[in-house]
Protein backbone atom coordinates (compact mmCIF):
# COMPACT_ATOMS: atom_id res chain seq x y z
CA UNK A 1 0.00 0.00 0.00
CA UNK A 2 1.36 3.66 -0.86
CA UNK A 3 1.90 5.89 2.23
CA UNK A 4 -1.86 7.10 3.50
CA UNK A 5 -1.17 10.92 5.12
CA UNK A 6 -3.45 13.13 6.69
CA UNK A 7 -5.41 15.84 5.27
CA UNK A 8 -4.66 18.66 7.25
CA UNK A 9 -7.07 21.18 5.72
CA UNK A 10 -5.55 24.87 4.50
CA UNK A 11 -5.95 26.50 7.36
CA UNK A 12 -6.23 25.58 11.11
CA UNK A 13 -10.12 25.00 12.38
CA UNK A 14 -10.98 25.31 8.39
CA UNK A 15 -13.02 22.41 7.92
CA UNK A 16 -11.04 21.27 5.09
CA UNK A 17 -8.97 18.51 6.64
CA UNK A 18 -9.55 14.81 7.66
CA UNK A 19 -11.85 14.60 10.43
CA UNK A 20 -10.43 12.92 13.04
CA UNK A 21 -11.50 9.16 12.58
CA UNK A 22 -10.21 8.82 8.99
CA UNK A 23 -7.00 10.92 10.19
CA UNK A 24 -6.90 7.66 12.84
CA UNK A 25 -7.44 5.31 10.81
CA UNK A 26 -4.89 6.30 8.06
CA UNK A 27 -2.44 6.39 11.03
CA UNK A 28 -3.12 2.70 11.57
CA UNK A 29 -3.39 1.35 7.83
CA UNK A 30 0.48 3.04 7.67
CA UNK A 31 1.24 1.32 11.31
CA UNK A 32 -0.43 -2.27 10.31
CA UNK A 33 1.81 -2.14 6.91
CA UNK A 34 5.37 -0.96 8.99
CA UNK A 35 4.07 -4.08 11.68
CA UNK A 36 3.61 -6.68 9.11
CA UNK A 37 6.52 -5.78 7.05
CA UNK A 38 9.14 -5.38 9.73
CA UNK A 39 7.67 -8.09 12.53
CA UNK A 40 4.53 -10.08 12.65
CA UNK A 41 1.60 -7.48 12.42
CA UNK A 42 1.67 -6.41 16.06
CA UNK A 43 5.88 -6.54 17.62
CA UNK A 44 8.46 -5.37 15.28
CA UNK A 45 12.04 -7.61 14.90
CA UNK A 46 14.97 -5.30 14.87
CA UNK A 47 17.37 -5.71 12.26
CA UNK A 48 20.47 -5.99 14.33
CA UNK A 49 19.48 -9.98 15.71
CA UNK A 50 17.06 -12.56 14.37
CA UNK A 51 15.97 -13.59 10.94
CA UNK A 52 14.10 -10.98 9.15
CA UNK A 53 12.57 -11.71 4.67
CA UNK A 54 13.41 -9.23 2.73
CA UNK A 55 10.79 -9.11 -0.40
CA UNK A 56 11.91 -7.27 -3.32
CA UNK A 57 14.35 -4.81 -1.54
CA UNK A 58 17.91 -3.49 -2.96
CA UNK A 59 21.18 -3.41 -0.70
CA UNK A 60 23.70 -1.31 -0.92
CA UNK A 61 26.98 -2.80 -0.78
CA UNK A 62 28.90 0.51 -1.09
CA UNK A 63 27.81 1.07 2.66
CA UNK A 64 26.79 -2.51 4.09
CA UNK A 65 28.51 -5.59 4.48
CA UNK A 66 26.69 -8.94 3.92
CA UNK A 67 28.92 -12.06 6.05
CA UNK A 68 28.54 -15.33 6.22
CA UNK A 69 29.65 -18.28 5.01
CA UNK A 70 29.20 -19.64 1.21
CA UNK A 71 26.98 -22.95 2.40
CA UNK A 72 24.61 -20.30 4.23
CA UNK A 73 24.73 -18.30 1.36
CA UNK A 74 23.79 -21.15 -0.69
CA UNK A 75 21.06 -22.07 1.69
CA UNK A 76 19.90 -18.86 1.43
CA UNK A 77 18.92 -19.38 -2.21
CA UNK A 78 15.81 -20.71 -3.18
CA UNK A 79 17.14 -21.39 -7.44
CA UNK A 80 21.12 -21.79 -7.41
CA UNK A 81 24.28 -21.49 -5.74
CA UNK A 82 27.38 -19.05 -4.88
CA UNK A 83 31.05 -19.85 -6.95
CA UNK A 84 33.91 -18.92 -5.40
CA UNK A 85 37.22 -17.68 -7.00
CA UNK A 86 38.86 -20.33 -4.63
CA UNK A 87 36.58 -23.20 -4.00
CA UNK A 88 35.96 -26.12 -6.29
CA UNK A 89 32.32 -25.74 -8.02
CA UNK A 90 30.56 -27.92 -10.63
CA UNK A 91 29.32 -24.97 -13.84
CA UNK A 92 26.47 -26.34 -15.38
CA UNK A 93 25.74 -24.50 -18.36
CA UNK A 94 27.39 -21.25 -18.37
CA UNK A 95 29.60 -18.70 -20.51
CA UNK A 96 32.97 -18.09 -18.96
CA UNK A 97 34.37 -14.39 -20.32
CA UNK A 98 38.20 -14.24 -19.54
CA UNK A 99 38.73 -10.93 -18.54
CA UNK A 100 42.12 -9.89 -20.00
CA UNK A 101 42.56 -12.80 -22.36
CA UNK A 102 43.47 -15.44 -19.70
CA UNK A 103 42.04 -18.45 -17.70
CA UNK A 104 44.12 -19.35 -14.92
CA UNK A 105 44.74 -22.46 -12.92
CA UNK A 106 47.15 -23.94 -10.13
CA UNK A 107 47.18 -27.62 -11.13
CA UNK A 108 45.19 -29.65 -13.54
CA UNK A 109 42.58 -28.42 -16.01
CA UNK A 110 39.93 -31.19 -16.95
CA UNK A 111 36.88 -30.59 -19.71
CA UNK A 112 34.98 -34.16 -19.16
CA UNK A 113 31.81 -33.55 -20.86
CA UNK A 114 29.06 -35.78 -21.99
CA UNK A 115 28.83 -34.26 -25.33
CA UNK A 116 31.08 -32.47 -27.56
CA UNK A 117 33.95 -29.61 -26.90
CA UNK A 118 34.03 -26.83 -29.27
CA UNK A 119 36.86 -24.14 -29.74
CA UNK A 120 36.09 -21.17 -31.62
CA UNK A 121 38.88 -18.64 -32.25
CA UNK A 122 37.61 -15.75 -34.46
CA UNK A 123 41.46 -15.44 -35.41
CA UNK A 124 41.89 -18.71 -37.03
CA UNK A 125 44.83 -19.91 -34.29
CA UNK A 126 44.33 -22.41 -31.80
CA UNK A 127 48.13 -21.95 -30.27
CA UNK A 128 49.44 -24.56 -27.58
CA UNK A 129 52.19 -23.23 -25.39
CA UNK A 130 54.53 -24.62 -22.28
CA UNK A 131 55.92 -21.95 -20.00
CA UNK A 132 55.21 -19.21 -22.77
CA UNK A 133 56.56 -20.97 -25.17
CA UNK A 134 54.66 -22.18 -28.77
CA UNK A 135 55.47 -25.56 -29.25
CA UNK A 136 52.08 -26.12 -31.54
CA UNK A 137 49.42 -24.50 -33.58
CA UNK A 138 46.18 -25.44 -35.45
CA UNK A 139 44.91 -23.38 -37.91
CA UNK A 140 42.42 -22.24 -39.96
CA UNK A 141 43.52 -23.28 -43.47
CA UNK A 142 41.51 -21.73 -46.98
CA UNK A 143 38.33 -24.01 -47.60
CA UNK A 144 37.60 -25.08 -44.10
CA UNK A 145 40.81 -27.36 -43.68
CA UNK A 146 43.43 -27.89 -41.01
CA UNK A 147 46.92 -26.87 -41.11
CA UNK A 148 48.72 -27.57 -38.21
CA UNK A 149 52.21 -26.35 -36.97
CA UNK A 150 55.21 -27.59 -34.99
CA UNK A 151 56.75 -24.72 -33.17
CA UNK A 152 56.35 -22.34 -35.68
CA UNK A 153 56.92 -24.41 -38.81
CA UNK A 154 54.37 -25.36 -40.92
CA UNK A 155 54.02 -29.87 -40.25
CA UNK A 156 51.27 -30.69 -41.89
CA UNK A 157 48.54 -29.19 -44.58
CA UNK A 158 45.03 -31.70 -44.21
CA UNK A 159 43.06 -30.50 -47.48
CA UNK A 160 39.55 -33.11 -47.07
CA UNK A 161 40.70 -36.35 -47.36
CA UNK A 162 44.08 -35.49 -48.12
CA UNK A 163 47.33 -35.11 -45.79
CA UNK A 164 50.33 -32.87 -47.18
CA UNK A 165 53.48 -33.47 -44.87
CA UNK A 166 56.04 -30.40 -45.50
CA UNK A 167 58.76 -32.31 -43.93
CA UNK A 168 60.07 -35.61 -43.33
CA UNK A 169 57.67 -38.84 -41.54
CA UNK A 170 59.36 -41.38 -39.32
CA UNK A 171 57.25 -44.23 -38.69
CA UNK A 172 58.52 -46.89 -35.91
CA UNK A 173 55.43 -49.16 -37.00
CA UNK A 174 54.43 -51.05 -40.26
CA UNK A 175 52.28 -48.79 -43.21
CA UNK A 176 50.06 -50.09 -45.17
CA UNK A 177 49.05 -48.36 -48.21
CA UNK A 178 45.70 -49.70 -49.89
CA UNK A 179 45.92 -47.62 -52.78
CA UNK A 180 48.83 -45.89 -55.02
CA UNK A 181 51.84 -45.01 -53.94
CA UNK A 182 54.12 -42.59 -55.57
CA UNK A 183 57.56 -41.45 -54.18
CA UNK A 184 59.23 -38.33 -55.85
CA UNK A 185 62.96 -37.05 -55.42
CA UNK A 186 66.12 -37.91 -56.41
CA UNK A 187 66.80 -40.90 -54.51
CA UNK A 188 64.35 -43.48 -52.63
CA UNK A 189 66.55 -45.42 -49.96
CA UNK A 190 65.22 -48.92 -48.75
CA UNK A 191 67.20 -50.23 -45.69
CA UNK A 192 65.87 -53.51 -45.19
CA UNK A 193 67.50 -56.85 -44.49
CA UNK A 194 65.39 -58.46 -47.14
CA UNK A 195 63.02 -56.92 -49.57
CA UNK A 196 59.65 -58.47 -51.32
CA UNK A 197 57.97 -58.05 -54.03
CA UNK A 198 55.23 -60.14 -55.24
CA UNK A 199 54.56 -58.39 -58.55
CA UNK A 200 55.23 -60.23 -61.53
CA UNK A 201 56.70 -57.38 -63.77
CA UNK A 202 59.50 -55.17 -62.13
CA UNK A 203 59.66 -52.06 -64.67
CA UNK A 204 62.56 -49.78 -64.87
CA UNK A 205 62.77 -46.18 -66.22
CA UNK A 206 59.26 -46.53 -66.44
CA UNK A 207 57.12 -43.51 -68.25
CA UNK A 208 60.89 -42.22 -70.49
CA UNK A 209 59.20 -40.89 -73.59
CA UNK A 210 62.87 -41.66 -75.00
CA UNK A 211 65.88 -42.91 -73.55
CA UNK A 212 69.74 -42.17 -73.79
CA UNK A 213 70.63 -43.89 -70.49
CA UNK A 214 72.09 -47.12 -69.61
CA UNK A 215 69.60 -49.01 -67.64
CA UNK A 216 70.15 -51.84 -65.04
CA UNK A 217 70.69 -52.79 -61.41
CA UNK A 218 73.45 -52.11 -59.67
CA UNK A 219 74.77 -54.23 -57.08
CA UNK A 220 77.19 -52.36 -54.09
CA UNK A 221 80.19 -54.53 -53.22
CA UNK A 222 81.84 -52.28 -50.78
CA UNK A 223 85.63 -52.75 -50.07
CA UNK A 224 85.84 -56.01 -52.64
CA UNK A 225 85.81 -54.31 -55.60
CA UNK A 226 84.02 -52.12 -58.36
CA UNK A 227 79.83 -52.20 -58.29
CA UNK A 228 78.94 -55.59 -59.65
CA UNK A 229 75.84 -54.72 -62.55
CA UNK A 230 73.31 -56.18 -64.96
CA UNK A 231 72.63 -54.01 -67.72
CA UNK A 232 70.98 -52.94 -70.66
CA UNK A 233 73.72 -50.28 -72.70
CA UNK A 234 71.73 -48.62 -74.64
CA UNK A 235 74.47 -47.18 -76.88
CA UNK A 236 74.95 -50.33 -78.13
CA UNK A 237 71.96 -52.38 -77.66
CA UNK A 238 73.14 -54.90 -75.97
CA UNK A 239 72.68 -56.16 -71.87
CA UNK A 240 76.11 -56.58 -70.15
CA UNK A 241 76.80 -58.26 -66.80
CA UNK A 242 80.45 -57.03 -65.30
CA UNK A 243 81.62 -54.94 -62.57
CA UNK A 244 81.33 -50.60 -62.92
CA UNK A 245 82.67 -47.69 -60.70
CA UNK A 246 78.98 -46.46 -61.33
CA UNK A 247 76.49 -45.52 -58.65
CA UNK A 248 72.78 -45.39 -58.23
CA UNK A 249 73.75 -41.81 -59.35
CA UNK A 250 75.01 -42.18 -62.20
CA UNK A 251 73.38 -41.37 -65.88
CA UNK A 252 73.87 -41.63 -69.10
CA UNK A 253 76.51 -44.10 -70.93
CA UNK A 254 77.92 -46.49 -68.10
CA UNK A 255 81.25 -47.65 -68.39
CA UNK A 256 81.48 -51.18 -67.21
CA UNK A 257 83.96 -53.87 -67.82
CA UNK A 258 82.54 -57.08 -68.90
CA UNK A 259 82.38 -60.43 -66.42
CA UNK A 260 81.94 -63.95 -66.53
CA UNK A 261 78.16 -65.59 -67.05
CA UNK A 262 78.12 -69.33 -65.55
CA UNK A 263 75.35 -70.82 -66.33
CA UNK A 264 74.42 -74.94 -66.88
CA UNK A 265 72.80 -74.24 -70.55
CA UNK A 266 72.57 -71.33 -72.76
CA UNK A 267 70.10 -71.34 -75.05
CA UNK A 268 70.68 -69.16 -77.89
CA UNK A 269 72.88 -67.60 -80.63
CA UNK A 270 75.73 -66.84 -78.79
CA UNK A 271 79.08 -64.11 -79.47
CA UNK A 272 82.14 -64.16 -77.84
CA UNK A 273 84.79 -66.11 -76.10
CA UNK A 274 83.40 -69.69 -74.62
CA UNK A 275 85.01 -71.09 -72.15
CA UNK A 276 83.73 -75.20 -71.80
CA UNK A 277 81.38 -77.05 -73.65
CA UNK A 278 79.66 -76.34 -76.76
CA UNK A 279 77.45 -78.27 -78.30
CA UNK A 280 75.51 -77.51 -81.75
CA UNK A 281 76.03 -77.31 -85.30
CA UNK A 282 78.77 -75.42 -86.59
CA UNK A 283 76.84 -73.13 -88.42
CA UNK A 284 75.25 -71.67 -85.43
CA UNK A 285 78.41 -70.96 -83.44
CA UNK A 286 80.15 -67.58 -84.28
CA UNK A 287 82.88 -66.32 -83.03
CA UNK A 288 86.45 -67.28 -81.20
CA UNK A 289 84.76 -70.88 -81.12
CA UNK A 290 84.41 -71.55 -85.17
CA UNK A 291 87.90 -69.81 -85.55
CA UNK A 292 89.87 -70.50 -82.88
CA UNK A 293 93.51 -69.50 -82.56
CA UNK A 294 94.56 -71.56 -79.52
CA UNK A 295 93.86 -74.61 -77.96
CA UNK A 296 93.00 -73.72 -74.24
CA UNK A 297 95.70 -76.76 -73.41
CA UNK A 298 98.75 -77.72 -76.02
CA UNK A 299 98.83 -81.20 -77.37
CA UNK A 300 101.45 -83.19 -79.75
CA UNK A 301 101.36 -84.78 -83.48
CA UNK A 302 102.61 -87.83 -83.79
CA UNK A 303 103.06 -91.05 -86.42
CA UNK A 304 104.36 -94.66 -84.93
CA UNK A 305 104.83 -97.87 -87.58
CA UNK A 306 107.21 -97.70 -90.33
CA UNK A 307 106.83 -93.96 -90.08
CA UNK A 308 107.80 -92.39 -87.10
CA UNK A 309 107.21 -88.46 -86.20
CA UNK A 310 106.47 -86.51 -83.00
CA UNK A 311 105.87 -83.35 -83.15
CA UNK A 312 106.57 -80.40 -80.83
CA UNK A 313 104.18 -79.25 -78.39
CA UNK A 314 100.98 -77.43 -80.13
CA UNK A 315 98.64 -75.12 -79.05
CA UNK A 316 97.61 -73.94 -82.49
CA UNK A 317 99.44 -70.52 -82.23
CA UNK A 318 101.95 -71.24 -84.83
CA UNK A 319 102.04 -74.42 -87.93
CA UNK A 320 103.70 -77.78 -87.25
CA UNK A 321 106.70 -79.04 -88.51
CA UNK A 322 109.00 -82.17 -87.68
CA UNK A 323 111.30 -84.88 -89.10
CA UNK A 324 109.99 -88.22 -89.99
CA UNK A 325 111.76 -91.39 -89.70
CA UNK A 326 110.90 -94.41 -91.97
CA UNK A 327 111.88 -96.96 -90.21
CA UNK A 328 114.45 -100.12 -91.03
CA UNK A 329 112.96 -102.85 -92.93
CA UNK A 330 109.90 -100.89 -93.22
CA UNK A 331 110.24 -100.98 -97.28
CA UNK A 332 110.86 -103.82 -99.17
CA UNK A 333 112.38 -103.50 -102.39
CA UNK A 334 108.85 -105.29 -104.03
CA UNK A 335 107.06 -102.10 -102.57
CA UNK A 336 109.01 -99.76 -105.02
CA UNK A 337 108.14 -99.21 -108.57
CA UNK A 338 110.54 -99.63 -110.93
CA UNK A 339 111.56 -96.01 -111.78
CA UNK A 340 109.77 -94.93 -109.04
CA UNK A 341 112.99 -93.34 -106.76
CA UNK A 342 116.03 -92.18 -108.91
CA UNK A 343 119.05 -89.68 -108.70
CA UNK A 344 116.50 -87.05 -110.12
CA UNK A 345 114.24 -86.95 -107.80
CA UNK A 346 116.69 -86.41 -104.72
CA UNK A 347 117.62 -83.36 -104.04
CA UNK A 348 121.69 -83.33 -103.61
CA UNK A 349 123.78 -84.32 -101.32
CA UNK A 350 121.04 -86.61 -100.18
CA UNK A 351 121.51 -91.22 -100.79
CA UNK A 352 118.98 -93.44 -100.50
CA UNK A 353 119.89 -96.80 -99.57
CA UNK A 354 117.25 -99.50 -99.31
CA UNK A 355 118.18 -102.68 -97.31
CA UNK A 356 116.88 -106.03 -97.08
CA UNK A 357 115.97 -107.98 -93.78
CA UNK A 358 119.94 -108.68 -93.23
CA UNK A 359 120.44 -104.93 -93.32
CA UNK A 360 122.48 -105.88 -96.31
CA UNK A 361 122.13 -102.65 -99.16
CA UNK A 362 120.56 -103.78 -102.06
CA UNK A 363 120.44 -100.53 -103.51
CA UNK A 364 121.97 -96.96 -103.34
CA UNK A 365 121.04 -93.71 -105.04
CA UNK A 366 123.21 -90.45 -104.75
CA UNK A 367 121.19 -87.64 -105.34
CA UNK A 368 121.42 -85.50 -108.60
CA UNK A 369 124.54 -83.11 -108.16
CA UNK A 370 126.10 -85.24 -105.58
Amino acid sequence: MAKQSIGLGSTANDGTGDSLRVGGDKINDNFNEIYTTYGDGSTLTPFTSGTSTLTNKTINLTNNTLTGTIAEFNTALSDGDFATLSGTETLSNKTLTAVGGTVSRTGDLLFDVSGDIYLDAGGKDIIFRYDGIQFGLFTFHSGGNLLIQSGTTTNLTMTGANSAFAGNVDVGGNITVTGNLSVNGTTTTVATTNTTLSDNMFELNSGVSSNANDIGIIMERGSTGDNAIFAWDESEDKFTIGTTTATADSTGNISITPGTLVANTFEGNLTGNVTGNVTGSAGSVTGNSATATQLANSRTIGMTGDVVWTSAAFDGTANVSGTATIQAASIEQAMIEDGAVNSAKLTSAVTLQILDSSGSAVKTIIGAGS
